[in-house]
């Protein structure tokens, strides 16, 4: 089963965020992507979720791919939350400058991605913060102006849209993922070793009713 909605997020200044893409497998297991491209996806309905996670849209097989990844021992949080969605985008927030503070060799930070309270409860903990955001309805570059930042907290739609290997390749360590886009990927992630930590919003996140859950994340060292 194949849905697609509209992210509406209350008082957000994403509203390029807009499509979600959740798939559902008969064995159970659930997957879910944010992607910024508004198309069809009727085409792709009644394939398998292991062919379109292969050659699907980029959207839909980020979230074929997430409920595969579900299928992984994920790793156990560094802490956890419920809150709803009005307490939950401080709490993320707070989540993600707590991970930074703990792995961050320095105070340069780039930030892919814009994230209004994550970049501000950044900013008062006391960190140089570059932004940059591809999308053109933002008031940010797309890529930064230097190298050297001491850390990179990167937005989980770098699954979604396909740019996360050249993220990985390309930003300095340690590289922090906030995401709400296919959170058992992001664990996955961790678990590997491919990022350094990340904070994970599980569906229905935090700008739809009712309770949020949002878990941390640091790989683990050794």
């Amino acid at each position: 089963m194949t849905i697609r909605g509209r992210r509406r997020p209350p008082d957000e200044d994403r509203e390029h965020d807009s499509d979600v893409i959740i798939v559902g497998t008969e064995d159970g297991r659930f997957g879910v992507a944010h992607h910024p491209s508004a198309r069809s996806i009727g085409d792709a309905l009644g394939e398998s979720v292991r062919r379109i996670a292969i050659a699907g849209p980029p959207g839909i097989r980020a979230a074929c791919l997430d409920a595969l990844a579900e299928d992984v021992p994920t790793p156990d949080p560094l802490d956890e939350a419920r809150a709803r969605w009005k307490e939950a985008r401080t709490i993320r927030a707070e989540m993600v400058a707590d991970i930074v503070e703990d792995l961050a060799t320095g105070r340069r930070l780039l930030l892919i991605g814009h994230s209004a309270p994550i970049l501000e409860t950044l900013r008062e903990r006391g960190f140089d913060v570059e932004v940059v955001d591809a999308h053109p309805g933002v008031p940010y570059p797309s890529r930064p102006r230097d190298g050297g930042h001491d850390v990179t907290v990167v937005t989980g739609m770098v699954l979604s849209n396909g740019s996360i290997r050249t993220v990985l390749g390309s930003c300095s360590p340690p590289i922090i993922l906030y995401s709400e886009s296919c959170p058992n990927m992001t664990t996955c992630l961790v678990r590997s070793g491919a990022v350094d930590g990340a904070v994970v919003e599980r569906f229905p996140f935090h700008f739809l009713p009712g309770e949020t859950i949002l878990e941390s994340y640091i790989r683990a060292k050794g």
